[in-house]
Formats: structure tokens, C-alpha cells, sequence
């Protein structure tokens, strides 16, 4: 079951950059159609270059996640995750509107994608940026064994107690894992990662 709505997140995900794609073309053709009504075509081709390269890309990736799912970025980036899905859905111990958490794994409410193993956890902590004092991201940041299989937890506009509650579940249920963005913390992350990617 977990693996199923896994792959189904994957082509809906497809779905959207293949339809963003198509628009990017579109609009690189329509540069290009402008600049011959205008009879001055070299500008308008540099123009609609970039959106419809953009475009390409956005279709390539986008009708390879939904011809063949089981071979997106994710998937490569987390070679356990249909398992995981599988093992999380079979057994949730914890839901809220941030994670789901079963007795081995832990997995983002929000993009069902990203997810881990409790015990490779190796690190969380808390991520902002602002512009002109205002808050625009805010985030906890889940470091786990695999390097690119980066685990984010949107916590915007969600007050200290709520991040501060978050943080004291994981702190319960991943072992190995320590709290807060210090060199300390992000050396052991690293030195942890690098024994991973030496041991396979």
C-alpha cells in the first residue's frame, strides 16, 4: 500500500512538470513566432531559448516519472524507499500534520517521498531564511545516511512550541541523532554520511 500511494506522488508529480514543460515550450515557440511577425528573428530566438530548453528538460523529466516512477530521483537517491513506504503504512505508531512515524521509519506528511530510517537519522535542526525581516522559509532539516536524500519538514508560521514538540518526539524515537546547527553536530553528520557511503 505505501509503495503504491509513493509511485502515485511520483506521477502526479510527473504529471505537473510534464504540463509545466509543454507551457515553457509553448512559450519559446511564441518568442519565436513574435520575432518573425516583427522580421527580427535573432533576438526573439535568443529569448525563447531559454524557456523552451527549460520546457524540454521539464518534459524529459516529467514523462520519465510517469512512464517509469520506480526510477525517479528520489528513488535513486533512496534505494529503500519503496520498503520503507510498505513497512511506515503497514505500522504508524505517530501522525500529525507534519510526519508520519511507524516503529522503524520516518517519513514527511507533506511529500510522502522523503523518508528514512528511525536509527539513520544522524541530525535535525532547525533552517529559516528571511528577506527584509520577513520570515519566507521555515523548516526543519532531517540529515540521515544518504547525503541527497534530504528530509524537510515545513513548520511556517508555526510558533516555537510547536518546532520545540517536534523536535522532543524525534528526539524519542531516533537514536542516533543529535539536535541543533553547530559544527559539533554537523561534523558528526558528515563523519557519519562518509562512513555510510565507505561501508557500500
Amino acid at each position: 500500500m505505501g509503495s503504491e500511494l509513493v509511485l502515485k506522488k511520483i506521477k502526479n508529480g510527473g504529471i505537473g512538470m510534464t504540463a509545466a514543460g509543454v507551457i515553457f515550450v509553448l512559450a519559446g515557440l511564441f518568442f519565436v513566432f513574435i520575432g518573425i511577425v516583427a522580421e527580427d528573428v535573432a533576438p526573439m530566438l535568443i529569448l525563447g531559448m531559454f524557456p523552451f530548453i527549460i520546457g524540454v528538460l521539464f518534459l524529459i523529466f516529467g514523462i520519465k516519472n510517469l512512464s517509469h516512477p520506480e526510477r525517479s530521483s528520489c528513488i535513486k537517491h533512496n534505494p529503500d524507499l519503496l520498503r520503507q513506504a510498505d513497512e511506515l503504512f503497514m505500522n504508524i505508531k505517530y501522525e500529525d500534520k507534519f510526519m508520519i512515524i511507524s516503529d522503524r521509519v520516518l517519513a514527511s506528511k507533506k511529500n510522502i517521498t522523503q523518508m528514512c530510517w528511525l536509527e539513520d537519522v544522524y541530525l535535525v535542526y532547525q533552517h529559516t531564511q528571511s528577506m527584509n525581516f520577513i520570515s519566507y522559509v521555515n523548516e526543519l532539516i532531517i540529515g540521515n545516511k544518504r547525503k541527497k536524500n534530504r528530509i524537510s519538514i515545513s513548520v511556517y508560521c508555526r510558533g516555537k512550541n510547536t518546532v520545540m514538540n517536534i523536535m522532543q518526539l524525534l528526539s524519542q524515537c531516533c537514536p542516533n541523532s543529535r539536535f541543533g546547527y553547530t559544527p559539533e553536530n554537523m561534523a558528526y553528520l558528515v563523519e557519519m554520511q562518509d562512513r555510510y557511503e565507505q561501508s557500500i
